[in-house]
């Protein structure tokens, strides 16, 4: 998901008249254009679900069931760390279960709903 001239930011900040590509995973975006916002968030989603994890993703599998593995960090949103067979921290637990793996972004494939929550 580049910044990189005709990545994706790129690409989507034409497409939806944005200031800054990163605009699209504000609050402000899905407020001012909520079914583009939805939208892209889909096609993201499905993009994220054809994509494979790579050799880093499974070496970080191997560190945690070996037990070298204390905590790992991840600003990714494709959830590719979870689906390689990492454990996932969640947030709605009390101290966070047992997943080694915190998405300090959160994942596409849990999206929240502001205006019912």
């Amino acid at each position: 998901f580049s910044a990189a001239k005709g990545g994706v930011y790129e690409r989507a900040r034409k497409r939806y008249n944005l200031k800054h590509g990163m605009d699209l995973f504000q609050y402000r975006f899905y407020e001012d254009q909520p079914l583009e916002a939805l939208s892209f968030l889909a096609r993201m989603c499905d993009k994220a679900r054809g994509c494979r994890p790579t050799a880093t993703h499974d070496a970080l599998v191997v560190l945690e069931r070996g037990g070298l593995l204390r905590r790992h960090y991840t600003m990714n949103i494709d959830g590719l760390h979870e689906k390689a067979g990492a454990t996932v921290w969640e947030s709605r637990t009390a101290i966070g279960g047992d997943g080694k793996t915190v998405e300090l972004h959160g994942s596409l494939h849990q999206v929240v709903d502001v205006a019912t929550r």
